[in-house]
């Protein structure tokens, strides 16, 4: 019996068998690439060729890169495109050119190949269907004929497709489910599935819903767990500590960095404004609205000249700045500016060998600056932080050689 796979992709890999036709006298309207008759004909449109070809097998063709001469043509067509001389394995670089002429196809018709095809007679290619069908007509009909077939979803056999409906009703391989304990099975054992036998299936049903749910009250009883101890950490105020540090800046030529100590080893002098420039270099982490607070502390090894301390939404040049100096200016710099403006004057100084302690508190959403050695305290407030919606890399600024900074 003719397999329905096949018959399903008969028209979309080539063209119409020969041993299909009635018709006598067809031979020259074969496929120059299958060998069949021809389907949906594409000719080539280059002078003293007009070759056709079914749509599907030109298709692939002129996609197709590598094509084996032996498989397609013979020996008449070797010539200076063969890449290969060996045994079985000559091949030629056809991709795009006409497989007859070697010329790039241009795809044409040619009317008198489709009159000519359209007075065919073809035989129906399903088995016990006698019809006897035009060209023109023969898709539609393989597709709608009543003898096709197909396969049982129970013992896999084939039948007509008017027929297939009584047959399943009545096949014992079909699988049935029992509305009891869910268990799927083919309908012969579903006659002779006793009431024992589904009380088992449903008791082993609900052992595996049982464990199913303890698995998942494991898994809520671990988030539960990691739930409560974020809570108490913020019930006590504990402080997740920062010992490990990562630096980046701009000023790659001006800093060096080595063992959490950060050194400006070559200050930048502004002749326009007769002074040095500070040189930034920011603490390598982003810090956002969690749940969880930090802290980290600097050491102020060396400072000869000035250190700005300050928070910034990024670390580019157009980013919003606030920051506070050795003298307790805090001072705001807008996005995309260049200057720093005053905002007010805090009770804060530090110098040389002085321990500032950073507190980042999440839950106020503010940042404490404290000088452990003078007991000074400085705050970038809530508002300021939701300025730069939340998120702020902490930065410094040294301006002199020399001048270091210890982090820990």
């Amino acid at each position: 019996m003719q397999q329905e796979e096949e018959i399903q992709n008969l028209l979309t890999q080539g063209g119409i068998p020969i041993t299909y036709l009635i018709s006598t006298g067809a031979e020259f309207l074969t496929c120059p690439i299958c060998f069949n008759l021809l389907w949906q004909p594409i000719a080539c449109g280059q002078d003293r060729c007009f070759s056709s070809f079914c749509q599907s097998c030109i298709e692939n063709w002129l996609s197709t890169t590598m094509v084996s001469i032996d498989e397609f043509f013979g020996d008449d067509l070797l010539g200076e495109n063969v890449l290969d001389t060996s045994e079985n394995a000559i091949q030629l670089k056809l991709r795009g050119k006409c497989p007859k002429c070697k010329r790039q196809f241009i795809p044409t018709s040619i009317p008198i190949v489709g009159r000519l095809l359209e007075e065919l007679v073809l035989k129906c290619v399903h088995d016990d269907c006698n019809i006897q069908v035009k060209y023109s007509k023969f898709e539609q009909h393989i597709k709608e004929c009543e003898n096709r077939t197909q396969n049982c979803v129970g013992c896999g056999n084939k039948f007509k497709v008017s027929e297939i409906e009584s047959h399943i009703a009545q096949c014992q391989d079909v699988q049935l489910e029992c509305n009891l304990c869910k268990e799927w099975m083919p309908k012969k054992y579903l006659i002779n599935h006793d009431k024992y036998s589904c009380i088992q299936n449903q008791l082993n049903n609900k052992e595996d819903e049982i464990i199913s749910l303890k698995q998942k009250i494991q898994l809520q009883n671990l988030y539960l767990n990691d739930v409560d101890q974020v809570i108490n950490k913020l019930e006590n105020g504990d402080i997740e500590r920062i010992s490990e540090f990562k630096f980046s800046t701009i000023f790659n030529m001006n800093y060096q960095f080595h063992n959490n100590v950060a050194l400006l080893v070559r200050n930048s002098y502004n002749f326009v404004k007769q002074k040095n420039d500070y040189l930034h270099f920011y603490l390598d982490r982003l810090f956002t609205n969690q749940i969880f607070s930090f802290e980290w502390r600097i050491k102020i090894v060396k400072l000869t000249g000035n250190l700005l301390i300050g928070i910034s939404s990024t670390q580019q040049q157009n980013s919003i700045d606030y920051m506070v100096n050795r003298y307790g200016e805090l001072k705001k710099k807008e996005l995309n500016d260049n200057k720093y403006r005053q905002i007010r004057k805090v009770n804060f100084s530090f110098g040389e060998d002085d321990h500032i302690l950073f507190q980042y508190m999440s839950i106020s959403q503010c940042l404490r600056i404290k000088n452990e050695n003078r007991h000074l305290l400085c705050h970038f407030e809530k508002q300021e932080l939701q300025e730069m919606n939340g998120c702020f890399f902490n930065f410094f600024s040294l301006e002199t050689q020399g001048d270091q900074i210890q982090f820990y």
